[in-house]
């Protein structure tokens, strides 16, 4: 199977070694390899592919081969920082997105805890049993959303201790 330049950018190591290229300008295959945590056959073969697909430029210097990167290559590295960039902001928006159901959950359940509850007892345990199934489902990713699932969990328990008495 033929890989293109395109199909090999999507994997972490090709990345990795024209980033550590791109930073050092001109270096051996064995540095790349080494600072790459990749086998000197994987990246000697890697730099062939990006030769052929004029990213990369090589050059002998007595028994050592140099490793350089071109203008395209240079082009190549700021599309794939554009692209990182992009995905990780669309995977910040999705967590955004997961902390303000919790928020929407949190001014729920608050507002059910305001209740009167010497009035409706049985009625707010089922419903904030039923908030407490909700958020113990959900798995935030990140830390901000992780302690809010905790406080909102915490806030529901000490509810429905008071709601018992």
């Amino acid at each position: 199977m033929h890989m293109s330049a395109v199909d090999i950018f999507l994997h972490h190591k090709p990345r990795k070694v024209l980033r550590f290229i791109k930073n050092k300008r001109n270096v051996s295959i064995l540095d790349v390899a080494q600072n790459t945590d990749t086998t000197y056959a994987h990246t000697f073969n890697l730099i062939k592919k990006l030769e052929s697909a004029g990213i990369l430029e090589t050059s002998k210097a007595g028994r050592k081969t140099e490793i350089s990167i071109t203008d395209k290559g240079i082009r190549v590295c700021r599309l794939i920082d554009e692209i990182e960039r992009t995905v990780r902001s669309d995977a910040d928006f999705k967590q955004d997105k997961g902390i303000e159901k919790l928020e929407y959950y949190r001014d729920r359940v608050k507002n059910v805890i305001s209740r009167d509850y010497k009035k409706d007892c049985r009625n707010m345990r089922m419903i904030l049993g039923r908030y407490r199934q909700i958020i113990r489902k959900m798995r935030p990713k990140s830390k901000k959303g992780k302690e809010l699932r905790g406080e909102i969990l915490r806030e529901i328990e000490d509810a429905l201790c008071r709601l018992r008495k």
